[in-house]
């Protein structure tokens, strides 16, 4: 019989198998690859949200399938809203057929608050025909945003002019906790700070207070972001690339892109709690710069590729967009748990990436 556990802030006591089933998860593609968490289950899982939860699917001492709920609290509308975002659901290839998904879908969303998803847009199975399976049983998932993960290749320096692009120091957390406090009064799904102190003090592992750069004009910080390296925590490990990548790689010099081979690391610089004063004319302009900036310290440190994600429907995806090298979309799917005013909201969405 099929037993489902529910682990509070830990993995379970079958975390090594969860770990084989995150290695084992092929994502398939022209460039194939899988996960790797070196640092083991639970240190990705803590760098996410305010607490976690493990929904296992268990026969006879094996683990057949998991799926993880992150919580947090967020700025939506103006209000806080604790929320679970559902996501990293893996099913072993034993196992399929069985409906172990589902099953963990419907464990992962019986909570009394908003549950949030992400899904690939190419995923037409998730979301033409399992979301209405799921709304029969009472999970009500609807898309309500796009997610778009912008992909630059590492870039030299660039020029900023007269304004400064630099890192964070201590005495800046004032001026970047006003900031984000500025600009999560134009996006749904912000994180909750009450003071510079706890600003400061939301970090995660990869990230910190030196890897932030600030964009001042003047005396003004008008543009923030900070450089996430992930390697301790989560490893992209590549199993193969098409032919077509490899006759396209080689008409290319590999100064201008590397794409690992087979076994190697996909190394990516993600970028973290980004923000900008959102009725600063320039605003465009300071994202750019930041990007570029990412793009810099990408090519410093020997990445593949620095990341860049927002929702499609913000005002600044178009500077987003500009210079990107490729980009994928996600749909952001949600249930609201008869939570009135989350669906639709009115405002985009705050969207990171590689926090899922």
């Amino acid at each position: 019989m099929i037993h489902l556990h529910c682990h509070d802030q830990h993995a379970g006591p079958r975390s090594n198998s969860l770990l084989d089933l995150i290695r084992e998860t092929r994502v398939p593609g022209p460039i194939s690859y899988h996960y790797e968490r070196p640092g083991g289950y639970e240190a990705f899982a803590r760098a996410q949200g305010s607490r976690f939860r493990v929904v296992e699917a268990e026969e006879d001492g094996i683990t057949l399938g998991f799926t993880q709920v992150t919580f947090d609290r967020v700025l939506w509308e103006e209000s806080v809203l604790e929320i679970a975002y559902s996501g990293d659901t893996r099913v072993a290839s034993s196992a399929r057929g069985l409906r172990i998904s589902d099953r963990l879908i419907f464990e992962a969303c019986g909570l009394p608050v908003p549950v949030f998803g992400a899904v690939m847009s190419g995923n037409a199975t998730v979301l033409r025909s399992k979301l209405g399976h799921w709304r029969k049983s009472g999970i009500d998932f609807k898309p309500i945003a796009d997610l778009e993960a912008c992909f630059y290749r590492p870039s030299k320096a660039v020029d900023h002019g007269t304004w400064s692009c630099r890192q964070a120091r201590p005495d800046d957390l004032p001026s970047m906790f006003s900031l984000w406090t500025q600009y999560a009064r134009s996006r749904n799904l912000t994180r909750c700070y009450a003071d510079p102190e706890s600003f400061g003090a939301d970090f995660p592992p990869g990230t910190s207070l030196e890897t932030t750069w600030l964009i001042h004009e003047g005396r003004d910080l008008i543009a923030m972001m900070s450089l996430w390296d992930q390697d301790a925590l989560r490893i992209i490990r590549v199993d193969s690339r098409s032919p077509a990548v490899d006759f396209a790689l080689a008409w290319l010099p590999e100064s201008w892109i590397r794409i690992p081979a087979a076994g190697e690391e996909l190394r990516i610089l993600y970028s973290y709690r980004h923000a900008w004063a959102t009725d600063h004319p320039s605003a465009a302009r300071a994202l750019r710069l930041l990007i570029a900036e990412g793009r810099h310290q990408a090519l410093k440190q020997a990445r593949h590729f620095f990341c860049f994600g927002i929702d499609a429907r913000d005002p600044m995806a178009g500077p987003a967009r500009a210079g990107t090298l490729f980009r994928n979309r996600a749909r952001i799917i949600c249930d609201p748990r008869g939570v009135p005013g989350v669906i639709p909201g009115t405002r985009p969405l705050h969207l990171e990436i590689g926090v899922g």
